[in-house]
């Protein structure tokens, strides 16, 4: 969000800006060379990793979905529950199966 804010652009004039061939998906390579090439401050070994946590489904592209769900997660209603919410949810369910005399 620092880099779209330091760029001033919505979400989707950023994304239609890297998605050169308007296919609706970028590449990895092609959103680390983006930003490294705005001069915002950051390097390829972050950006790698940055990367990799947009590709959500491992695929090596970013589809626009990707790109915005890793922006907003907390926006996403296709969030996958991460091991701590089901942790949580468990532990909510204990007490209501075990009951003490």
């Amino acid at each position: 969000m620092q880099w779209i804010s330091h760029l001033k652009s919505r979400i989707l004039d950023v994304f239609r800006n890297i998605d050169r061939d308007q296919d609706g998906r970028i590449s990895k390579k092609e959103l680390i060379d983006n930003v490294l090439a705005s001069k915002f401050p950051t390097n390829s070994l972050e950006m790698n990793a940055v990367a990799n946590i947009f590709d959500t489904n491992g695929d090596g592209f970013i589809d626009y979905y990707e790109f915005v769900s890793a922006l907003h997660p907390s926006r996403d209603p296709y969030r996958r529950t991460l091991d701590a919410d089901q942790i949580n949810e468990e532990v909510k369910c204990l007490p209501e199966l075990f009951s003490c005399p």
